[in-house]
């Protein structure tokens, strides 16, 4: 349920519910309403093909039936409207003239007001109707007059050479002993905003809790309103609280003949944690083709996004330290090559320093100087070098 509109949809699982559907409409209506549904892989997958009714009631909705009953009962008032004392002049510079009057709504809470302001007549474009509707709370007397909305008389007095969903609505034989029913949008906000009772519908919880909010004060819900005891509902659904539930019980039990003890249809606004909207419908309508491992790929890099960033610290954190231990065992080979190549310039300079000794000592002997026969000159060349290995072994 919406606010312009209904739609039902089940699925029919025989022949006879389809031929009893067959005889309920045309058969151009039927095939506008009857259709097949394949959400299989492929056009020849037979185990999930579906064959779906689904209709439309427009001017149903709780905003449409609201605005279809405040006519209704103004049309039905006994006091027409009385002429205000009050007057303004509009934009032509003429005395507009306000006529007001004041009625009492049984689909109102108690000391709720609200305002309808009609538009003016051709005929009459000084004229303004206000109608100051003022709450009783009287459920019971609302759901009377709802279920008469929906009769034969009052659906053939509304909708004269159209289209009537009043009609069509009368002529429904929905499968409920075979089927398993959810309401979604104003089904579950009416269930759970404000009564908090969202989910397997129980009609005598529901009736009781929709008795006892339209006979509350509504000083008394607005109090509680700003105690936040309705943080989901804003001020409109408060105002139209007891409507909207007589409403709803009304399409229910009276439109579509559910029984009031009925135990398979619940409201709902999610499902196995996936909100339920018709977008849901046509994206799997839609996407009925799309191979499914390409569903478990995209889901698949979808939670590996999801991965990666923590993934990055510790690539970052393994990096790091990999840099580090390379930096250390550069700064290792770099200090254990300066020390080599210190020790091995201090080796050389000290057999430089021992060998010019050596050949120091030699070339100043005072007994044979340069005047030495070369076989003696051989002979010392000889022991100098024995001297200087001896010297060198003795170093080592």
């Amino acid at each position: 349920m919406g606010g312009a509109s209904i739609q039902i949809a089940f699925e029919i699982t025989s022949n006879q519910q389809y031929e009893r559907l067959k005889s309920q409409f045309s058969s151009e209506a039927i095939e506008d309403k009857i259709s097949e549904v394949n959400l299989g892989c492929s056009d020849h997958d037979i185990n999930h093909k579906y064959r779906i009714f689904v209709t439309t009631f427009l001017t149903l909705g709780a905003n449409a039936a609201r605005s279809n009953y405040v006519k209704e009962l103004i049309d039905q008032s006994q006091s027409p409207p009385i002429a205000s004392k009050s007057s303004t002049k509009n934009s032509t510079n003429n005395t507009l003239l306000t006529k007001e009057s004041i009625l009492f709504d049984p689909c109102l809470s108690i000391d709720s007001s609200e305002t309808i302001r009609f538009p003016r007549k051709k005929n009459e474009s000084n004229l303004e109707l206000l109608y100051h509707l003022r709450g009783s709370g009287n459920f019971q007397q609302c759901q009377t007059k709802l279920n008469e909305m929906i009769t034969d008389k009052n659906a053939l007095n509304l909708c004269m050479n159209q289209t009537c969903p009043f009609k069509e609505l009368k002529m429904m034989n929905v499968p409920f002993e075979s089927s398993t029913f959810y309401g979604l949008s104003e089904f579950w906000y009416s269930m759970n905003d404000v009564y908090h009772i969202g989910g397997k519908y129980i009609h005598k919880d529901f009736l009781q809790a929709s008795v006892k909010y339209c006979s509350t004060s509504w000083l008394v819900t607005q109090d509680r309103n700003k105690r936040n005891l309705y943080p989901k509902a804003d001020f409109d659904r408060l105002l139209h609280q007891c409507f909207k539930s007589a409403w709803m019980l009304s399409i229910l039990h009276d439109g579509f003949k559910m029984s009031k003890n009925y135990p398979s249809f619940e409201s709902v606004s999610v499902i196995n944690d996936e909100p339920v909207q018709w977008t849901l419908g046509a994206l799997i309508l839609r996407t009925r083709f799309f191979p499914l491992r390409s569903f478990d790929k995209i889901q698949n890099n979808v939670q590996m996004q999801h991965v990666i960033p923590a993934n990055i610290f510790v690539q970052y954190a393994v990096f790091a330290l990999c840099m580090l231990a390379v930096i250390v065992c550069i700064g290792v080979y770099l200090r254990r090559l300066h020390l080599m190549l210190n020790n091995h310039s201090q080796l050389n300079l000290s057999q430089l320093t021992n060998s010019y000794t050596a050949n120091h000592d030699i070339e100043s002997f005072p007994l044979y100087g340069n005047h030495l026969s070369p076989s003696i000159s051989r002979q010392s060349q000889q022991f100098s070098s024995i001297v200087i290995d001896k010297q060198y072994n003795l170093k080592k």
